[in-house]
């Protein structure tokens, strides 16, 4: 099952705050998506329902990108929201996520989260990496990121010593 990226933003965010410190829309974009690619290689299991896009900074998700972007690079104070076809007002994104997904991303806030997002796209641009792969090839139609080449990426760091004791790239 896949969920709404803002929906997942959400809960990182509530989660970052409730630990104390706040991230940017480049270290949020950059944690969901080592949590989404952690989440294919360890669990089999995609996260968002959308694909990440390779951006000259990373991976981005763009709906959380302009959700966001009014923050530039200051933390995010606010949470994501949509329009509520009903009302046409923008609410609160407050889809339920499952208490196994909201274990999968503590811990990868518990890891990535410290770190900075220049530090976050640093790692995201290892050129055996799938963005490094979109981003130099000519055929690829968008620069969207493939769920498979995600997938065998962390497939591969899980199984490499390029990673911590806890399977993530350090």
């Amino acid at each position: 099952m896949t969920y709404d990226p803002r929906a997942l933003a959400n809960a990182i965010l509530d989660h970052t705050a409730a630990c104390g410190f706040g991230v940017t829309n480049m270290a949020l974009n950059k944690i969901l998506y080592f949590s989404h690619g952690w989440s294919l290689a360890v669990r089999d299991m995609p996260l968002v329902s959308v694909s990440f896009e390779a951006w000259d900074y990373g991976p981005v998700l763009p709906l959380l990108y302009h959700q966001f972007k009014r923050f530039g690079d200051l933390p995010i104070t606010s949470r994501a929201t949509r329009i509520d076809v009903g009302t046409g007002k923008h609410v609160l994104v407050d889809d339920p996520v499952p208490l196994e997904v909201r274990s999968h991303l503590e811990l990868m806030i518990e890891f990535y989260g410290p770190k900075s997002g220049p530090r976050l796209s640093h790692l995201s641009h290892d050129p055996d990496g799938p963005w490094a792969a979109v981003r130099r090839d000519a055929n690829q139609p968008s620069m969207g990121i493939p769920d498979d080449l995600i997938k065998t990426y962390f497939v591969s760091k899980r199984r490499s010593r390029k990673t911590n004791a806890n399977g993530f790239q350090a």
